[in-house]
């Protein structure tokens, strides 16, 4: 991205410390999602996509993504019935992802939160590393 041209775009700001969250005007922070990540390298892609990455470092062909993801979910729908009682609607697969989400499957979704401390959670619950909080303009993309 040409920072020159885009630089209106984003804004980049390092906390430092606790007291510098609780300083940001409240109100302000009232427009935004955040999204912690344990790292701050990390674009906004998903664990699938950074899976794949991982495995297949030199792979062009982008629709390995759906593909494995397909092969995931059918795995996954087959063996739920072991562990729980109740199953979503068959055909609702973006409710199964979130299900596989939560018991830690990489999936394609993407985990934000109203909150600036659920997200900061997520950046150093196991992290010894420098995490990454992003925050996102919930108003131009309608996240009410």
């Amino acid at each position: 991205m040409d920072n020159k041209k885009n630089s209106h775009l984003y804004i980049e700001t390092t906390l430092n410390n606790w007291l510098d969250i609780f300083r940001l005007n409240q109100r302000f922070l009232a427009k935004f999602i955040f999204r912690g990540q344990s790292n701050e390298k990390w674009g906004l892609s998903t664990s699938l996509e950074r899976q794949i990455e991982r495995l297949f470092p030199n792979l062009e062909d982008k629709w390995t993504t759906p593909t494995q993801e397909k092969f995931m979910l059918k795995d996954f729908k087959w063996k739920y019935p072991l562990y729980s009682m109740q199953s979503p609607d068959p055909e609702d697969d973006i409710e199964w992802l979130t299900i596989m989400q939560h018991y830690g499957a990489t999936t394609r979704l993407l985990d934000f939160t109203y909150s600036i401390f659920v997200a900061l959670h997520m950046v150093v619950a196991d992290n010894g590393n420098s995490g990454a909080i992003w925050a996102i303009n919930k108003i131009p993309v309608n996240f009410t």
